[in-house]
């Protein structure tokens, strides 16, 4: 059974060689790797080219003009040209260890959506520890499901191997976000009654996830970007998912006005008003947390502008909304 392992890449040339070599050390051999590159101006597809001359499972590809920028327009792409019957959507960054596939595929049992562990790290790939601590393997897809609506995000993007049929039914990656994509496709893949869903979650890590000092550079300027991505996020998981269940996005809303505290306006809350306005139209499970209200009264009405204190509540209501969300989840 074929696997298309499939890199978007935009600037990666600090990294790309070093995630295409892990991809290249598989004992699973049936694989092929497509690298889909949006626009890169360093050198990430020179050094692509080179493991092409050393193996013909490498491809590279850019992103068709018509198409829009993003990860998601290239992973998607790099998906219409795959061969496997399998996909496993690795970031330019990131690293798969060499049993990845062999292990993941010995308890595949033609599922839409096999999950296996992931480890973080940040400067040594030995160092690393579990992306997701303590996950309950035994959770229905919609309890799956309704922790990526709260932002409390059980896998990685690499965690997965996906039928390419059931990715293809249920649309892809979503173009028209350039963040916020990873949550959306699985809210929107388990918000699908039909899905077949099995977690491997062993303690041995079958795929890393580097936490890289590209993502700890945020400008605020790349905040305020962030932050409308997550509105606009919202937007479509209203669409989604529907008036009965939209409440349970309090905890990204409750992550979003701690982690983009600097660059929240009166006109943001407003908005975060009129989401909790529809949560709560039918009084089903409304947006009640002692946390999400006392942000938006510090917000509101005891520290209007940003400033240290008002970041620091908001980074002691955010721990204690999810530490207690996490209890629950994994009771």
């Amino acid at each position: 059974m074929k696997v298309s392992i499939i890199i978007p890449s935009f600037n990666n040339s600090d990294f790309i060689s070093e995630t295409i070599s892990s991809v290249l050390a598989q004992t699973y051999v049936d694989f092929e790797c497509i690298v889909v590159d949006d626009g890169s101006e360093d050198d990430t597809k020179n050094q692509v080219s080179k493991f092409i001359q050393q193996s013909p499972n490498v491809q590279l590809f850019d992103r068709p003009k018509d198409l829009p920028k993003g990860a998601n327009s290239c992973r998607n792409f790099g998906a219409s040209k795959s061969k496997g019957e399998l996909l496993l959507f690795l970031d330019a960054d990131d690293l798969l260890t060499d049993d990845c596939l062999e292990k993941r595929l010995s308890n595949y049992g033609g599922e839409d959506l096999l999950v296996g562990s992931t480890g973080s790290f940040s400067n040594s790939k030995e160092a690393n520890s579990p992306f997701f601590k303590n996950l309950n393997p035994n959770l229905p897809p919609q309890e799956y499901r309704n922790m990526f609506l709260e932002y409390l995000i059980p896998w990685h993007t690499s965690s997965g191997i996906w039928k390419k049929d059931f990715f293809e039914l249920i649309g892809g990656f979503n173009p028209n976000l350039l963040r916020f994509q990873d949550v959306e496709i699985h809210v929107r893949a388990l918000n699908n009654s039909g899905i077949k869903l099995k977690m491997e979650c062993s303690e041995k890590f079958t795929s890393l996830y580097r936490q890289s000092d590209f993502h700890k550079k945020i400008t605020l300027a790349k905040r305020r970007f962030i932050l409308e991505e997550g509105f606009k996020y919202i937007e479509i998981v209203w669409k989604t998912v529907g008036q009965n269940e939209f409440s349970k996005i309090q905890g990204l809303l409750v992550y979003l006005l701690f982690r983009f505290e600097e660059v929240i306006e009166k006109a943001d809350l407003v908005r975060v008003k009129s989401f909790t306005i529809r949560g709560q139209a039918k009084r089903i499970n409304g947006f009640n947390s002692i946390e999400f209200k006392m942000l938006n009264f510090v917000f509101a009405q005891l520290i209007k502008s940003p400033n240290r204190v008002r970041k620091y509540l908001s980074y002691a209501l955010y721990l204690t909304y999810f530490k207690r969300k996490r209890s629950e989840f994994l009771a």
